[in-house]
């Protein structure tokens, strides 16, 4: 069984478009087994992922992974004690209650344990160290191979020598931890004795090229907003500014991503004449729907991200130490979007494109680090 450990199953675009293309590349490279995705929902998944022959969908590690607060030692000790009473080595382990369908069938035929790429272990949730703990267990017990590709796990206090150790401990037991930012890399550099696993990389999404299939001719205005950029009187202003530039515009795209994004929607579509919502199963399976002059306004990271490296321009707004990471990544990376602080919105007519001449390269990059994971399952 290949066990991959991800954040989908909300359900979240960036999450459930990483999962699938893991799943797509395993198949593609020729792993038949059984494929066992530890998620945040396994209705939310295969709600919008459906049923995948060979795939079973659970919530098996990540229910530990819930809320906030504690010390990341102990949930890093958490998570070893939930796999070792699973593993029936510890039985006196308080276990939280889960249907079956949430728990990998066979897990002592677990052949690598994958965390794949996202933001979801990181110090905003630090129990979420419980699937760090629990991974590093698994590879002890099993003797089989753990790997972590493109993650950022930026913000992260590691000021506690308990938290230190325990972080430690549990990256010696990967064969590679490869992290998506410099932030993450630095934080783990700077705090750690040894960091012989860790490696810099890319995100997940790089594993392909990003599907564009435009809906229409002529430019389109893509929003992608969370609702308390919309709020107050800076808010106000934001919305101003998105009415009159989507005047420049042929059409006005919001893209949902995920259901929370309603209420931003909502708030537009009263700003906005003929605004057209694009759901997750339309940007996961018909394509991306941009075009070559396009311009984009986006409170999230994977759509920035994408449209970047489709070629486009824009402007991105933060409201957390979480997302100025993550977009600052994307700048790193060479997006020409611009960081949102006020006042009008002026839409370029088109981008440099140096992200989207740069893709080849990191897809052949991303790609080399995923061959490596698949010989580890003498594929």
């Amino acid at each position: 069984m290949l066990y991959l450990i991800s954040g989908n199953g909300e359900p979240n675009f960036g999450d459930e478009l990483i999962a699938l293309n893991w799943i797509k590349y395993y198949r593609d490279r020729g792993y038949e087994g059984e494929i066992f995705v530890d998620c945040k929902s396994s209705a939310g998944a295969r709600t919008l992922l459906g049923e995948i022959p060979g795939v079973r969908f659970g919530r098996f590690l990540k229910r530990l992974a819930t809320g906030k607060g504690g010390e990341i030692h102990h949930h890093v000790s958490s998570g070893r004690s939930f796999v070792d009473h699973h593993l029936g080595f510890d039985d006196d382990y308080p276990v939280p209650s889960m249907e079956n369908d949430d728990c990998p069938q066979d897990l002592r035929a677990t052949k690598l344990v994958h965390l794949i790429g996202g933001g979801y272990i990181n110090g905003v949730w630090t129990n979420s160290f419980a699937i760090i703990g629990g991974a590093s267990q698994l590879a002890r017990r099993l003797q089989c191979p753990v790997v972590a590709t493109g993650l950022g796990v930026a913000p992260l206090d590691l000021s506690s020598e308990a938290d230190r150790s325990a972080v430690q401990a549990a990256l010696s037991d990967f064969s590679f931890f490869e992290v998506r930012d410099s932030r993450s890399r630095d934080l783990l550099i700077d705090n750690l004795t040894s960091v012989d696993a860790l490696r810099e990389g890319l995100d997940d999404s790089f594993l392909f090229a990003p599907n564009t299939h435009p809906m229409s001719e002529g430019r389109s205005l893509h929003l992608c907003l969370f609702g308390r950029h919309l709020e107050g009187d800076s808010g106000a202003a934001l919305l101003e500014s998105i009415r009159d530039l989507s005047r420049a515009f042929d059409k006005t795209l919001f893209w949902r991503c995920n259901r929370a994004d309603e209420g931003a929607a909502e708030m537009i579509e009263r700003a906005v004449d003929g605004l057209v919502r694009v759901y997750n199963r339309r940007l996961l399976y018909r394509g991306l729907p941009v075009g070559p002059d396009d311009f984009m306004v986006t409170s999230r990271f994977h759509p920035h991200l994408l449209a970047a490296r489709a070629g486009i321009d824009g402007r991105f707004l933060v409201h957390s130490q979480f997302y100025e990471s993550k977009h600052a990544s994307v700048c790193g990376l060479g997006s020409p979007f611009v960081r949102y602080d006020g006042g009008e919105i002026k839409a370029s007519e088109s981008s440099t494109g140096r992200m989207r001449l740069l893709d080849p390269i990191r897809i052949a990059a991303k790609r080399r680090v995923a061959d490596e994971i698949v010989s580890l399952l003498g594929q």
